[in-house]
C-alpha cells in the first residue's frame, strides 16, 4: 500500500500531465489522492516542491542532462548512437514527462521549473554541450560549430519521433534502429571537421 506521500506524488503526477502546473491547484492533488490539504504541506513546502518531486520521480537516476563515463570516452560517432538509443528508450519509458514538458513550456515556466535537484553525493553531471565541447577540442568536431547548435540539433532530432503525439512514432524495432542509424550518420557528418 503507498505512502501517503507517495499517494500524493503520484495524483500529483497525473494532474500535471492531464491539466498542467497552473491548471492543478494542491486542493485538486488533495482531494484525487484522497488526503487532507494540510498533510501535502506537511510533505511539500508548496506546489514547486511537488513539482519538483514529480519530476524526480520521473526520471529517476536517468537525468536527461547527464551522461555515463563510458558514453563520455567513446568515439563521437559512438556516443551519438548510444545517447540517442538511451534517450529513445527513456521517453518510450516515460511518455507522460513529455506531455509535462509541453505544459511547462506553454505555460512559461521556463527555466525555473525544468531542473530536477541534485541528489546529495551525486557526481556532479557532465552536460552535453561539455561532451561536445570535449570531442570539438579532440578534433572530432568542426571547431567553426556552434556547441549550442550541435545540442539544439541532437536534442530536437530525439524528441523528433514523440512530438507529434507524445507517444513514439517509431512502432517497430526495425524502424527505430533504422532512425537511430540515420539519425547518426547524419549528425556525424554535419559536425566533422
Amino acid at each position: 500500500m503507498p505512502s501517503a506521500k507517495q499517494k500524493i506524488t503520484l495524483a500529483a503526477k497525473d494532474l500535471f500531465v492531464a491539466k498542467g502546473y497552473n491548471g492543478t491547484s494542491i486542493r485538486d492533488i488533495a482531494k484525487t489522492s484522497g488526503v487532507q490539504t494540510s498533510l501535502i504541506y506537511h510533505y511539500f513546502e508548496n506546489k514547486d516542491c511537488l513539482w519538483r518531486q514529480v519530476r524526480e520521480t520521473f526520471i529517476g537516476t536517468n537525468d536527461l542532462l547527464s551522461h555515463t563515463t563510458e558514453i563520455i570516452t567513446t568515439s563521437l560517432e559512438s556516443f551519438i548512437e548510444q545517447l540517442i538509443q538511451q534517450r529513445l528508450d527513456f521517453f518510450k519509458n516515460n511518455h507522460e514527462i513529455l506531455r509535462i514538458f509541453d505544459w511547462q513550456r506553454l505555460e512559461g515556466q521556463g527555466e525555473r521549473m525544468i531542473g530536477v535537484a541534485q541528489k546529495k553525493n551525486a557526481p556532479t553531471p557532465v552536460s552535453l554541450e561539455q561532451i561536445l565541447q570535449n570531442f570539438q577540442q579532440m578534433g572530432e568536431i568542426n571547431p567553426d560549430i556552434s556547441i549550442k547548435h550541435m545540442a539544439l540539433m541532437i536534442s530536437g532530432a530525439i524528441f523528433g519521433p514523440f512530438l507529434k503525439t507524445g507517444q513514439n512514432e517509431l512502432k517497430t524495432e526495425e524502424e527505430e534502429v533504422q532512425y537511430i542509424k540515420m539519425l547518426t550518420q547524419s549528425l556525424v557528418q554535419a559536425f566533422k571537421p
